[in-house]
């Protein structure tokens, strides 16, 4: 339907802010004497991309309705404008947090900042055990969340009440982790992202450019 579609134009957009960090960071390493350890940190051009792109459009304002609703369904509370307003924006079990740790554990287990590969594997481990949810929360608060306008709500609460009503009639049925996994969009999103990528690929082959290192 129409929210799959948007969906998967959302994965298109998130790749194509990666790209044009991609880009820049291709541009700034190629200044750079080989093996420089500020390629590292270069490296971060595509995320801060993300960020950017997180922040000017409405995605985050969107992002930040869909947890207030959720708040509100699991507080039992009505969902109205004035009461899912009130909701916090951060989420534990959004998919941000699972996303910083493997970015947290991925990043520090392959810098070079730290030369021993068993200190460095032992340091990635004990820092995202720790910290995942705490950065993940803070991410969600500041990054992949913005407050939500009037319009970002009442979205909100129409997919929350059409959802609502799918489950109750279908309440016999219980659904498997698989069907819940599905109705999450996230293969929409990563889908969208894949042609996006598959689509630039294709584009740059002839000129001999590879971006992301796949």
């Amino acid at each position: 339907g129409k929210g799959g579609w948007n969906l998967v134009l959302t994965g298109v957009a998130m790749f194509s802010a990666m790209l044009i960090g991609e880009i820049a960071f291709l541009l700034a390493s190629a200044q750079l004497p080989p093996n420089s350890a500020w390629t590292e940190a270069l490296a971060l051009f595509p995320i801060v991309s993300l960020i950017v792109m997180f922040r000017i459009f409405p995605l985050s304002g969107y992002h930040a309705a869909e947890h207030q609703v959720v708040h509100a369904i699991e507080q039992d509370e009505p969902l109205l404008p004035d009461v899912v307003r009130r909701m916090p924006r951060v989420h534990p079990r959004c998919g941000t947090n699972i996303g910083v740790g493997v970015s947290m554990f991925l990043g520090i287990s392959q810098t070079r900042w730290i030369p021993w590969d068993d200190v460095r594997l032992l340091v990635a481990v004990i820092l995202t055990l720790f910290l995942w949810r705490p950065i993940g929360g803070f991410v969600q608060q500041y990054v992949t969340t913005k407050p939500a306008t009037p319009k970002q709500i009442q979205s909100g609460i129409d997919a929350a009440n059409e959802l609502l009503l799918k489950f109750e009639s279908a309440s016999k049925r219980q659904a498997t982790p698989w069907t819940r996994l599905l109705n999450s969009g996230v293969f929409h999103v990563i889908g969208g992202a894949l042609l996006a990528y598959v689509i630039v690929s294709l584009l740059a082959m002839p000129l001999g450019i590879k971006f992301f290192s796949l």
